[in-house]
């Protein structure tokens, strides 16, 4: 993670700049065309705003940024207050200070936000503050709009996160030398022909060299290829309604797809294992073919890790009925938790973020922080003198990171079926996910099926969720 914070911080950084650069060429958006009822420009005192987090947005730490929150004093009169809290405690501890009337003012859009936070009345409703169609949100209006509740906007994301996207990762010599140039994943989605079959193909190829020792895929298991269908497990919509999807053929095309794979060892799809990329540990041994996880958290760890190697990247594959690559939607903003005492002060926070994220020069400046890093030294300590170590993305690897973004390339599905309360998501994780592909005997997709979705559809009802299914 460490890494993925220092290209981050990097980037922000320079949009700072560019922030600054712009706002002395009067071409900053105006609190005017930034909302409805929330006159950003005039926010010059908006005080201390309370967060409650896993990191500190003062540092150059995740998602943290010391020069935003520079700009936001010296620009807004704004500091922000860090309440620290781990990411397992987060929801609890949010629940408790708001029914303590200690609710801070800002916290980060999170799985359980959405659709369960916002229907046990967590968050404030912002329609007031934003106007969606003022050229400071272009080209949010409508992932916001999917993510509201009950026709209530309670999440202005700020920007599309591609870098968040779970995506599938490689070692391209390994692969190429062993499959064949004409293989390359990348080269086959530029081409249009990276589907699932082909993935299977290739699976399956490299395991038959080494069935010992050989792994086709191992990572985030279902829930990416489920998204490759362009449906969830549990579609959530802003009307309020649900629909269990549990019985959708697509779907259950994918979990076949999956058991097939994991009975023929393409895919040892381990219970209970967790390999993370720190250290380029998935490919250190150079028998694992595929690893689905984070795209900036695996590419920086693996580039690091392993310097002499090329490492790539590509969506999960297409699904051969759908009409386009479809992937798991990732957007990246705040929330404003119910009795924030703060209100102005967090939504003058949201508002610069998203300020800075729309500044004309800025992807430019960000890609060439990417591609050609900075040479920066160790000042202090045993290294002192020594070259900080760096990650250099290729052209073409930051191009497909850019593109993972943009709508005319890709569908984007939001899975419901975790942030529906704790209790829901134990039966999809451990009933239906875990339970399908490990499980012995009988214990089949079709199995699954017949015995959740009624107990699933149940559940909707007992936590006040309305299906339509």
């Amino acid at each position: 993670m460490k890494l993925k914070t220092r290209i981050m911080s990097g980037i922000m950084a320079a949009l700072m700049l560019l922030t600054v650069a712009c706002e002395e060429d009067g071409d900053v958006v105006s609190g005017a065309d930034a909302g409805e009822g929330f006159d950003y420009d005039s926010q010059t005192d908006v005080g201390n705003v309370i967060w409650l987090g896993y990191y500190d947005l003062n540092s150059d730490g995740a998602e943290g940024s010391a020069s935003l929150t520079q700009l936001f004093e010296e620009r807004h009169g704004g500091t922000i207050e860090y309440i620290q809290v781990g990411s397992v405690e987060y929801y609890d501890k949010l629940a408790l200070m708001i029914q303590n009337d200690q609710s801070p003012d800002l916290v980060r859009s999170e799985w359980a936000s959405y659709p369960d936070g916002m229907d046990k009345n967590q968050f404030e409703p912002l329609d007031e503050y934003i106007d969606l169609d003022s050229p400071l949100w272009s080209g949010m209006k409508e992932y916001i709009e999917m993510f509201m509740w009950k026709d209530t906007l309670y999440f202005p994301a700020y920007r599309v996160a591609p870098e968040l996207s779970t995506v599938i990762h490689y070692d391209y010599d390994l692969l190429t030398s062993a499959l064949g140039e004409e293989n390359d994943p990348y080269t086959l989605y530029q081409n249009g022909e990276w589907t699932l079959s082909k993935m299977k193909e290739l699976m399956s190829s490299w395991v038959a060299l080494d069935k010992e020792n050989n792994i086709g895929y191992s990572g985030f298991n279902a829930i990416p290829f489920i998204a490759t269908t362009g449906k969830a497990l549990l579609a959530v919509n802003p009307d309020g309604t649900v629909v269990n999807n549990l019985k959708d053929s697509s779907i259950s095309d994918i979990m076949l797809y999956l058991q097939d794979n994991f009975n023929n060892r393409s895919m040892p799809l381990t219970n209970g294992e967790w390999i993370g990329p720190d250290g380029g540990k998935p490919f250190e041994k150079k028998n694992r073919l595929f690893y689905g996880m984070g795209l900036d958290w695996t590419y920086t760890n693996s580039v690091l890790s392993l310097p002499d190697t090329e490492f790539r990247f590509v969506p999960y594959p297409r699904y051969e009925n759908a009409d386009k690559y479809y992937t798991n939607m990732q957007l990246f903003g705040y929330l404003v938790p119910k009795g924030a005492k703060n209100i102005n002060g967090a939504l003058t926070w949201i508002f610069l973020n998203r300020q800075n994220e729309i500044e004309p020069d800025a992807i430019a400046q960000a890609k060439e922080n990417a591609i050609n890093p900075p040479v920066e030294y160790y000042t202090a300590g045993k290294k002192k003198g020594q070259e900080k170590p760096r990650v250099v993305w290729t052209e073409a690897m930051w191009d497909l990171r850019t593109e993972l973004g943009n709508p005319e390339k890709f569908g984007f599905v939001f899975e419901g079926a975790y942030g529906v309360g704790s209790k829901l998501k134990n039966i999809y994780e451990n009933y239906v996910l875990k339970e399908s592909l490990y499980g012995e005997g009988e214990t089949t997709w079709t199995k699954i099926v017949n015995e959740q979705f009624t107990v699933i559809e149940e559940e909707l009802k007992t936590a006040s969720f309305t299906s339509v299914s």
